[in-house]
């Protein structure tokens, strides 16, 4: 009888170790993926090719900002210049680009 009891005891509880585990292993696996996330969305937002997109989406907003007449399109634009490099290193942009991006802050 107590052969049994111990038996269905440590059944209980390697079934309780598992389940234990297996919730932990994806808590852990879901906090590892985020983490690997952030890291690769933070190398994207270094790497050439974001800053090359970067740079001629900015070549684009400064001519529309120079044919653009209307005052209120103006900010417009120059509030999006400011949202776009808010969190950009703007020391990879080209003189003429920085110049512009200065020139947007201020307005």
């Amino acid at each position: 009888m107590k052969a049994t009891l111990a038996g269905i005891a440590a059944f209980v509880v390697v079934i309780g170790a598992v389940l234990a585990l297996s919730f932990g292993g994806q808590e852990i696996a879901g906090w590892l993926g985020f983490r690997k996330a952030n890291i690769e969305h933070r190398n994207f937002k270094q790497g050439r090719a974001f800053n090359e997109g970067m740079i001629q989406e900015l070549a684009k907003l400064k001519l529309e900002y120079a044919r653009e007449d209307n005052e209120v399109a103006k900010k417009a634009i120059a509030a999006s210049v400011r949202h776009k490099t808010a969190d950009m290193d703007r020391s990879k942009l080209p003189a003429e680009l920085l110049s512009f991006v200065q020139e947007c802050a201020g307005y």
